[in-house]
């Protein structure tokens, strides 16, 4: 979601520049690329309690006994099998929040692959086993990790027994020598990807938007203050926040996820950058400024 930053009206001068000049670094940082960070140590960990799960004792196991019919010496160690269960129920267990494509005749089951000890009881050792319920399916496991993939990027999986990581690497083929695969950043498409490093003509472009803003930066002072102070009310608290159209889809999961909790906006004023936000942001109750002359040079994606 859109980061989040709690500021006080006394340094509202403070808060309002640096939040637009935050959103100016965004951009910029867009155009340079992302650098390849490791995600989060996250861990989908099965509640047992929640699911009503008792696991299976390993002897009792006949999937993990008879694993070697179907997974060579060379793999025991990995994997034992696998299963498939229903998509929709398995994204109702393990709810990370996303928008959920809907399920087709050809994408409406997830495939899980188990360790040793951690193939469901009921599973056949020779195949694929289809499974009834998620519960059933994770029964043995204490973790869960949960991959998202859309195949047509024409992506391949490869699963690589080593000490426990939390990042997936990002390999993509050289177009100019096919044999030839490099790491890249996860929001790269390809090896020439133009988020590689900044451009000449983008950094120019970066920094007559800033001096832009600075020319600005007394107009909209006097635009934002009135607003900022009645949002922030008695308890000078505002929550400043940055979304343009190509995150859009994210701020309006968030408020929703909000009101779902009863998770009070009324103290977030929202930049943004187009007028597809400002309206959207508007029709979702958020408080919105946009500022055409300080925006007109900023991409909505």
């Amino acid at each position: 979601m859109p980061r989040q930053t709690k500021v006080f009206i006394p340094s509202l001068r403070s808060c309002l520049s640096h939040s637009i000049v935050a959103l100016l670094a965004f951009y910029l940082g867009m155009h340079i690329g992302s650098a390849t960070t490791g995600d989060a140590k996250h861990e989908d960990c099965l509640q047992q309690k929640k699911l009503g799960v008792t696991p299976s004792s390993p002897l009792q196991n006949n999937f993990n006994a008879s694993r070697q019919n179907v997974w060579p010496e060379s793999m025991k160690a990995l994997f034992a099998g696998a299963s498939r269960v229903s998509r929709d129920e398995f994204m109702q267990v393990f709810d990370i929040g996303v928008p959920l494509d809907k399920s087709t005749s050809q994408n409406h089951e997830v495939l899980l692959l188990h360790g040793p000890k951690t193939a469901p009881t009921m599973a056949s050792a020779t195949g694929i086993s289809q499974i009834q319920t998620v519960s059933q399916a994770t029964e043995n496991c204490k973790i869960v990790k949960q991959i998202l993939l859309d195949q047509s990027k024409q992506s391949c999986l490869a699963l690589v027994g080593q000490w426990e990581s939390f990042h997936v690497h990002k390999w993509v083929r050289n177009d100019g020598h096919p044999a030839v695969f490099e790491n890249v950043p996860r929001s790269h498409k390809s090896i020439d990807d133009e988020q590689s490093f900044p451009r000449h003509g983008q950094t120019v472009l970066m920094a007559k938007q800033y001096w832009h803003y600075v020319d600005l930066l007394d107009e909209l002072y006097a635009e934002l203050k009135p607003i900022a102070a009645e949002i922030a009310g008695s308890d000078n608290t505002l929550v400043i926040m940055v979304c343009n159209k190509g995150q859009s889809m994210l701020l309006t999961n968030f408020v929703c996820a909000a009101k779902s909790r009863n998770i009070n906006t009324s103290k977030i004023l929202l930049f943004a950058s187009d007028m597809y936000t400002h309206r959207l942001a508007q029709s979702l109750g958020l408080r919105s400024y946009h500022h055409e002359k300080l925006f007109k040079d900023t991409p909505e994606q």
